[in-house]
């Protein structure tokens, strides 16, 4: 398989991106509220098989095509999408959902759905077109929240917030919040304290389970949204 192929293969498999299925989670939690939590997980997980299988068939046209040509010269342009893959392709388990007046908050856990372990096949030939040394153990990983909108129509956001790992427990700590993948633009900056105080509130419990030091480190462009 064509370097350029594989590249445009896998874009379709993020063409929807994953997240943007967060939405459905909290609306088929308020469509079956005898099933709850678990309703919604069960729609997660449909959703996540089907990109899953699609990947299985990729890393199976890999395995069966010509290997990766080291020696051929490849595009810086289609290096840099191979890196960008390596750390995209990564599903966000749905683990609870918590919710607050207007709003909700989606506690997710990232998986890799390409690593030396998970479809080796299709990481290795990545990892070649991208020159690269493999992935970024610094990101993705852990546990995070995404907002939701609650009021009149559900509507997922452009905003993550999670707890730094390095940071002790408190009180006082630390929720931060940054910018991931689409959805209504939110701005944090603009926030009055009740609404901030409420959904750190609704994240404090997270510090003890699943705990702090699980969740994903911010990011250098993230910001403290309270620190209580």
């Amino acid at each position: 398989m064509k370097p350029q192929d594989l590249l445009a293969a896998l874009d379709a498999a993020l063409a929807p991106d994953p997240l943007v299925e967060l939405v459905s989670a909290v609306a088929e939690y308020y469509h079956h509220p005898g099933q709850g939590l678990e309703s919604a997980k069960g729609l997660d997980l449909v959703q996540r098989k089907s990109v899953v299988q699609y990947l299985d068939r990729i890393d199976e046209q890999v395995g069966q095509g010509d290997p990766i040509d080291e020696s051929v010269e490849i595009a810086n342009s289609e290096r840099l999408a191979a890196a960008e893959l390596l750390q995209r392709l990564v599903w966000c388990d749905l683990e609870d959902i918590l919710f607050g007046i207007d709003f909700a908050m989606e506690l997710r856990i990232s998986r890799r759905l390409v690593s030396p372990a998970e479809r080796s096949l299709l990481f290795r030939a990545l990892v070649k077109i991208s020159r690269s040394e493999g992935l970024d153990r610094e990101s993705h990983g852990g546990y995070h929240f995404h907002y939701v909108l609650t009021r009149g129509a559900v509507k997922r956001t452009d905003l993550l917030l999670t707890f730094d790992p390095d940071e002790i427990v408190g009180p006082p700590d630390s929720l931060y919040w940054e910018r991931h993948g689409r959805g209504a633009h939110l701005d944090p900056t603009r926030w009055r304290l009740p609404r901030k105080r409420a959904v750190h509130c609704g994240a404090r419990p997270s510090i003890v389970k699943p705990g702090k030091q699980h969740f994903r480190r911010p990011s250098n462009s993230s910001r403290v949204l309270l620190r209580a």
